[in-house]
């Protein structure tokens, strides 16, 4: 995924922009697939909740997205 590569190298603002994207339209997709992408998403952020962009996508995420994907 974009994101993921985005956050490899660095530029974290710009995948928290990249993963709302996504988040538009999870609710309307039913995929093991997408469902994965999301847990790997807060896998990632997690070390960068201190930053207020990464922390606003964290919370839109768990409002948008199952509680068992928040782990």
């Amino acid at each position: 995924m974009l994101a993921e590569r985005q956050h490899e190298v660095g530029h974290l603002e710009a995948a928290c922009a990249t993963w709302n994207l996504a988040l538009d339209d999870y609710p309307l997709v039913q995929s093991g697939r997408a469902d994965a992408r999301v847990r790997e998403m807060f896998r990632l952020i997690r070390p960068h909740l201190k930053n207020a962009t990464a922390r606003t996508l964290d919370e839109r995420a768990r409002a948008v997205t199952p509680a068992a994907l928040h782990t």
